[in-house]
């Protein structure tokens, strides 16, 4: 696969992912409802970031999005392991980060849940 334009004119794959990427470049920030937490992430969030949590984890689904969590997040400027955000973070913490990370395969009812203006800064 070739990452020049099309002979028809019409943009490439990879040029549109780059321009994804080059336009989403950098991190966000959220302040977790229930701790007052101030946790970054990336804006963009790779299928790469997510197969290597899962890697980590060894298959074992649950424990793979505190992988996630604690290999992109910092919070408060720290990192915190999964171990860390499988026992210290609560479960409504949890679940306004899964919402951001995994937002567009949730839909709509968490931003409901969550006060839609965070959850959809994604």
């Amino acid at each position: 696969m070739s990452d020049v334009k099309k002979s028809n004119g019409n943009t490439s794959v990879i040029d549109k992912l780059r321009q994804y990427a080059s336009e989403n470049e950098g991190r966000e920030e959220i302040v977790l409802k229930k701790t007052k937490v101030k946790v970054t992430m990336p804006k963009v969030i790779t299928h790469g970031m997510m197969t290597t949590a899962q890697a980590k984890a060894r298959g074992q689904m649950g424990k793979s999005v505190d992988y996630v969590i604690a290999d992109i997040c910092d919070f408060d400027g720290s990192k915190l392991t999964h171990d860390q955000v499988a026992t210290l973070l609560p479960s409504s913490d949890v679940q306004q980060i899964q919402a951001i990370i995994f937002g567009d395969m949730i839909g709509d009812s968490m931003d409901k849940l969550f006060g839609g203006d965070q959850a959809n800064e994604a």
